[in-house]
C-alpha cells in the first residue's frame, strides 16, 4: 500500500470519529498547540470533563511479520501519547488548540485527573495482536484495531458508558500480558501460528501473568455486560501464570437475547431526542464543553 492511501486512510479515521460519532462534541482532531510551537499534538484528543483520552491512529503495512508490525506500531504510536501527555499535563500554562465547530478551547491541566491512553490499528489483516500495553512510565495504552474501537463505540453510545469500560478494561489488564487471537482457525496459516508461538514464548519470561484471549473486542464486550459491567472471574487469575479464554460467537449470542433486541429498539427511539438536547442545549451552552 503507497503511503499517499495510507495517510488518507488514517486522516479518514480521525475524520469518522471527530465528525460521525457522538464523541464529536468533545473531539479534537489533529489538535496543534495555536499560541506555543504550532505542532501537532497527537492524532486525535478527547476532552470531557475531567477526562483526557490521548489517541493514536497508525496505519503501517502489515506484510507477514508481526515482531516488526509491533515493533513499527506500537513503539511510535507509545511514544508520540508520552510526548502528548507529557506537552499537555506538566505545562503550568494554558494549552489553546481548536475545535471544528466551536473555536479555540482553553486547555487547563489541573482539570483533568483521568487519562486514558488509545492506540487504534488502521490495518486490520494480523490475527493476534496485544490489548494493552505499557509506557516506559508504567502507564496503561489500550489497543484495539479500527473494527473493535469503532464498534465499541457504536455499542457503547454515550461517553461516561465508553469511559466506564476503559476504567474496567485498564485496572483488568493492567499488569498483565493480555493477547487478543481473532479470525477464524482457518485463517491461521503455518507461517501465523510459527509467529504466534514465538511471540507466546516471550511472554513466560516477562514475569506477568499473561491471558491469550481467543475472540474479539465486542466478544470481550458482551462478557462486560454479561457480568453486570464487569469481567468474568477468568480474567482474574490468582493460582496461575497464564490462561486461555476462548469466548468467540459471544457477542452474537448476546445480540440473540431478546430484551437486547428490546433495549435497542428503545435506543432508536430516544436518540433523536437525546441528540437535540446534546447539540442545541448542553454543548452550545459550554464553549469548553463540559456537558453535563
Amino acid at each position: 500500500m503507497d503511503s499517499n492511501k495510507i495517510g488518507i486512510e488514517g486522516e479518514e479515521a480521525v475524520n469518522e470519529l471527530a465528525f460521525n460519532t457522538y464523541l464529536k462534541y468533545w473531539c479534537f482532531p489533529n489538535p496543534k498547540d495555536d499560541f506555543g510551537d504550532k505542532k501537532e499534538i497527537c492524532d486525535l484528543l478527547i476532552c470531557f470533563q475531567n477526562h483526557l483520552l490521548i489517541i493514536s491512529i497508525k496505519n503501517y503495512s502489515f506484510k507477514g511479520n508481526y515482531e516488526r508490525y509491533f515493533k513499527s506500531t506500537l513503539e511510535k504510536a507509545v511514544s508520540q501519547i508520552h510526548g502528548a501527555q507529557r506537552k499537555l499535563l506538566n505545562k503550568k500554562s494554558i494549552v489553546k488548540f481548536s475545535h471544528p465547530e466551536t473555536g479555540t478551547f482553553d486547555f487547563h491541566p489541573n482539570s483533568y485527573d483521568s487519562i486514558h491512553r488509545l492506540i487504534i490499528n488502521i490495518n486490520t489483516v494480523p490475527l493476534f495482536h496485544p490489548g494493552g500495553i505499557e509506557t516506559k512510565n508504567q502507564e496503561f495504552c489500550h489497543i484495539f484495531n479500527w473494527h473493535s474501537f469503532l464498534g465499541l463505540v457504536n455499542e457503547l453510545n454515550t461517553i461516561p458508558d465508553f469511559i466506564s469500560y476503559l476504567n474496567k478494561r485498564e485496572a483488568t489488564f493492567t499488569g498483565k500480558e493480555f493477547v487478543l487471537m481473532l479470525g477464524d482457525e482457518k485463517d491461521w496459516d503455518t507461517e501465523t501460528n510459527n509467529s504466534f508461538s514465538k511471540y507466546n514464548t516471550s511472554l513466560v519470561y516477562e514475569n506477568k501473568q499473561f491471558i491469550l484471549f481467543s475472540g474479539n473486542e465486542l466478544d470481550l464486550l458482551a462478557d462486560y455486560f454479561f457480568n453486570g459491567k464487569n469481567f468474568s472471574k477468568n480474567f482474574y487469575p490468582n493460582d496461575v501464570n497464564g490462561s486461555f479464554i476462548q469466548m468467540d460467537g459471544k457477542w452474537q449470542n448476546y445480540l440473540s437475547r431478546k430484551e437486547v433486541e428490546n433495549k435497542k429498539k428503545e435506543d432508536k427511539v430516544s436518540y433523536f431526542v437525546d441528540e437535540f438536547v446534546k447539540r442545541e442545549v448542553l454543548y452550545s451552552s459550554d464553549p469548553n464543553n463540559k456537558l453535563v
